[in-house]
């Protein structure tokens, strides 16, 4: 096995990696001007250089990937992209408006061909849980994200820690 590490101008704050290929999803630390906190950069480590990238209008605080899914969060929206997409991932197949940050606590999870995502996050208030799932990504009629909230008994907060969302 061949070890190389590459230095990234100015450092990474995020970084996910696609499957087991040579691709990761990286955000800069924003020290450099060229990789900013609000630029979602595609890296290819055999290539050794960002191939593509999709800039958000607000920092990005976390993201999250599974098998052809990817989840962003930025300071005010959560985000779910279809990266098998014809359409490109620049579109969102679901989009949440939130007002607090969620940095850490962002989970995404799919089967291992990429159907039945489950999204979650921070609710809309205290103690609760948003849940998005995705059915099938190839069935038009059961592709559209179903959402849910949910209650969470503090008690409970290992299984999920989700905080406050007023």
């Amino acid at each position: 096995m061949k070890l190389e590490c590459v230095s990234f101008p100015g450092g990474l704050s995020l970084c996910q990696p696609i499957n087991r290929s040579e691709y990761f999803w990286v955000v800069g630390s924003g020290a450099n001007e060229e990789y900013p906190t609000t630029r979602l950069l595609l890296w290819d480590q055999k290539a050794l250089e960002v191939v593509a990238h999709v800039d958000f209008k607000e920092p990005i605080q976390e993201i999250k990937f599974c098998v052809r899914w990817l989840a962003v969060a930025t300071t005010r929206l959560v985000t779910l992209h279809d990266w098998e997409s014809q359409q490109g991932i620049d579109i969102e197949k679901y989009k949440c408006e939130i007002n607090k940050p969620i940095k850490g606590r962002l989970n995404l999870t799919c089967k291992p061909d990429g159907s039945n995502a489950v999204l979650m996050f921070p609710g809309f208030k205290p103690n609760s849980c948003q849940v998005v799932t995705i059915a099938d990504p190839e069935s038009k009629e059961n592709s559209v994200p179903n959402q849910k909230s949910f209650d969470v008994n503090p008690k409970d907060a290992a299984v999920y820690s989700c905080s406050a969302i007023s």
